[in-house]
C-alpha cells in the first residue's frame, strides 16, 4: 500500500481549466499493450511499411536530444553530417461516406515506444490540456508526442483519403528512451494515434479512433557500432566552402588573435605574404605546435582559393635571391 501511495505521489500532473476551476489531471503513462482496448474504428489508417528499416543509429546531441539517423529512410541523398531522413506519411480513410472536409476534426500524433507499450487505447477520451503538455514544440523538443501536418487529399487511392505528414520540417527524430547493455536488443516502433477533436461549452477533448504501429526496429549507438549501416540513397557530395572575401581565407582562431591586436583582419592581404604576417602576429599568443597547425591550415585555405600561383612566385623570388 505504501508503494502504491508513492507511485501516485510521483505521477506527473498538469493543470487544466474547467468551468473556471483549476484542478490537477494525471498525465497518461506508457503501459502494456495487453491493457489497451481494441474496438471497431470509424477511420482506417495506413502507412508504407517498406520505408522503415530494421535498425537505426541514434546519436546523442546537446540538450538531452537523442536523434535517430536516416529515419525512416534517407532523403533524396544520404548526408553524413546534419539531418538525414524524411517525413513519415500516414493515410486516413473513413469507413463510410462522409462530407468533404471530414478530416478537419481529426488529429494525428506519433510517439516512439517499445514494441509492447502504449500510452492511450482506442475509444479513450483525453483532455486537450494533457495532449498539449505532451506535445513536442520548438521550446520543448524532448516531449514524446509529435503532431502531424495535413498534406493533401489522395483521390487516386480513394475519394475521401487524405494524407498527413510527421516531421515535415526535418527537425530531427528525437527518441529519449534510456538504454543499457541489457536492453540493447529491445524492439521499438513508431506508434501513431488517430484522434477526433471534440469540444463543448465545458471542455475540449480528443477521442482516440485508431492506433497503428510501424514495423519494429532496434537501436544502436554511434560509439558502439554493432551493425554496418548501408545508406538507402546515394551519398550527397561534401559541401564546398565558398570564399567571398580575402578575410574568409583566415581561420577563426587566427581572426580572434588579429582582432585582438589590430581591431580587424582586413589589413592582412592574402596575396602579399599572408603566411609570414599571420605567423608573426600569433607567435606571441600561442605555443609552437599550435602555430604549426595554424600555418598548415592557412596554406590549405590559400590553395583552395587559387593562391598557389602567388605562393610559387614568392618561393621563386626567394630562390633567385639566394642564388
Amino acid at each position: 500500500k505504501m508503494l502504491e501511495l508513492a507511485a501516485v505521489a510521483v505521477t506527473p500532473t498538469c493543470t487544466s481549466l474547467d468551468n473556471d476551476k483549476t484542478k490537477a489531471v494525471t498525465v497518461p503513462q506508457l503501459k502494456s499493450v495487453s491493457d489497451s482496448k481494441s474496438v471497431h474504428t470509424e477511420v482506417y489508417a495506413t502507412l508504407n511499411p517498406s520505408q522503415f528499416r530494421a535498425k537505426y543509429q541514434r546519436n546523442n546531441k546537446r540538450g538531452g536530444l537523442k536523434n535517430l539517423r536516416c529515419f525512416p529512410a534517407c532523403g533524396a541523398t544520404h548526408r553524413e553530417r546534419g539531418f538525414c531522413g524524411r517525413a513519415v506519411e500516414v493515410f486516413l480513410t473513413p469507413n463510410s461516406i462522409v462530407k468533404p472536409g471530414w478530416h478537419k476534426n481529426f488529429r494525428c500524433f506519433a510517439e516512439f515506444v517499445t514494441l509492447n507499450q502504449t500510452r492511450f487505447h482506442v475509444d479513450e477520451k483525453v483532455p486537450v490540456s494533457i495532449m498539449e503538455s505532451l506535445e513536442r514544440t520548438a521550446d520543448n523538443p524532448v516531449r514524446p508526442l509529435i503532431q502531424s501536418d495535413y498534406s493533401c487529399e489522395c483521390s487516386e487511392i480513394s475519394p475521401f483519403t487524405v494524407k498527413y505528414e510527421f516531421n515535415r520540417r526535418r527537425k530531427g527524430w528525437h527518441y529519449g528512451w534510456t538504454a543499457n547493455k541489457h536492453s540493447c536488443n529491445t524492439e521499438h516502433c513508431l506508434q501513431i494515434y488517430i484522434m477526433s477533436y471534440q469540444h463543448g461549452p465545458d471542455k475540449r477533448i480528443y477521442v482516440v479512433k485508431n492506433i497503428i504501429r510501424s514495423p519494429s526496429f532496434v537501436l544502436f549507438c554511434r560509439r558502439r557500432r554493432r551493425f554496418l549501416m548501408e545508406p538507402s540513397a546515394p551519398v550527397a557530395p561534401p559541401r564546398k566552402r565558398v570564399f567571398n572575401s580575402e578575410e574568409d581565407l583566415i581561420p577563426d582562431k587566427m581572426k580572434k588573435v588579429l582582432r585582438k591586436k589590430n581591431g580587424n583582419v582586413n589589413s592582412i592581404a592574402p596575396s602579399n605574404g599572408i603566411q609570414q604576417q599571420v605567423l608573426k602576429k600569433i607567435k606571441t599568443e600561442v605555443d609552437m605546435q599550435e602555430t604549426v597547425d595554424m600555418a598548415a591550415s592557412l596554406i590549405s585555405f590559400a590553395n583552395s582559393c587559387h593562391q598557389l600561383n602567388t605562393l610559387q612566385q614568392l618561393a621563386s623570388k626567394e630562390t633567385m635571391a639566394v642564388v
